[in-house]
């Protein structure tokens, strides 16, 4: 979904990857069985299924890993 023209994306890239593996390595031996997630309130639902609350998180979380 990111374009590997821009500029240090490929590390980015390579980072985000290397993070994903660990956390699911981590999870696999720490969380025995999963939770069930907690209902969401309907404004928070729907501000949630909005495309630019997703592009923000995303870019949020790139910005944090960096």
């Amino acid at each position: 979904l990111i374009s590997d023209t821009l500029s240090g994306v490929s590390q980015v890239k390579f980072d985000i990857s290397s993070l994903t593996g660990f956390i699911d390595q981590w999870r696999q031996s720490h969380c025995s069985e999963p939770r069930p997630k907690p209902p969401v309130p309907g404004p928070l639902q729907e501000l949630q299924s909005r495309k630019e609350f997703i592009h923000t998180v995303s870019i949020e979380a790139l910005m944090r890993v960096k």
